[in-house]
C-alpha cells in the first residue's frame, strides 16, 4: 500500500492508514509501553521519543493499526528496512503485528530488520513469519548496549541473503 491509497483493512476492526505529524505523541506512546513490555530499556523522555517519532514520519513510511479507529500499534519502514514494529502490550496476538509485517514486506522485498535478541516474543513473530537470522550483534552497534540479530526475509533473495542489499 502506499501513502496515497485509501486504508487497508485486516483482522475484524483493524485498519491500516500512514501515520501524520498529528499522530506522533501516540505514537510515542505505544513506542515507549512496547519497549516496556519487551524488557528493552527506554533511554529517552517522551518528549525526545516524540521528536523522534516526527522526523521518522517526515522521513520514512510510517504505518499506523488502528482498532476500532484507535492506534494500537505501527511500523516505520525505510530504504527496505523495517526500522520499528510497535505493538501496544494490550493488543498482542491479534493479528495486528501481522498486517503491519506484511504491508512492509509487500512494499519492501527482503526485508530486513534488527530485533533484540533477549526478545523470545518478537524473535519467534519473524521467525513464524519466514524470518530468518543472517547474523548475530554484540550491542556495541546500538545505543541500548544489548546483542541484537539482523533478520531478513528470503521471498526476493535471488542469490542468497545479503546483509548490503
Amino acid at each position: 500500500m502506499d501513502d496515497s491509497s485509501p486504508s487497508e483493512s485486516g483482522p475484524a476492526g483493524l485498519t491500516l492508514r500512514p501515520a501524520t505529524d498529528a499522530d506522533a505523541g501516540t505514537l510515542a506512546a505505544i513506542h515507549r509501553r512496547a519497549r516496556e513490555s519487551a524488557a528493552i530499556p527506554n533511554l529517552h523522555s517522551r518528549t525526545s521519543v516524540r521528536r523522534f517519532l516526527l522526523r521518522t514520519i517526515r522521513l520514512s513510511q510510517v504505518m499506523i493499526a488502528c482498532r476500532d479507529g484507535v492506534p494500537v500499534g505501527y511500523a516505520a519502514l525505510h530504504n527496505g528496512w523495517l526500522d520499528q514494529l510497535y505493538i501496544h502490550p494490550d493488543h498482542h496476538r491479534l493479528g495486528i503485528g501481522t498486517a503491519l509485517l506484511a504491508w512492509a514486506r509487500r512494499d519492501s522485498p527482503g526485508l530486513r530488520l534488527y530485533c533484540f535478541a533477549h526478545n523470545l516474543r518478537a524473535r519467534a513473530f519473524y521467525g513464524a513469519h519466514g524470518g530468518r537470522i543472517l547474523s548475530e550483534g554484540d550491542g556495541s552497534d546500538n545505543e541500548e548496549g544489548l546483542p541484537d540479530l539482523l533478520i531478513g526475509f528470503p521471498e526476493a533473495w535471488a542469490d542468497g541473503p545479503s546483509a548490503g542489499s
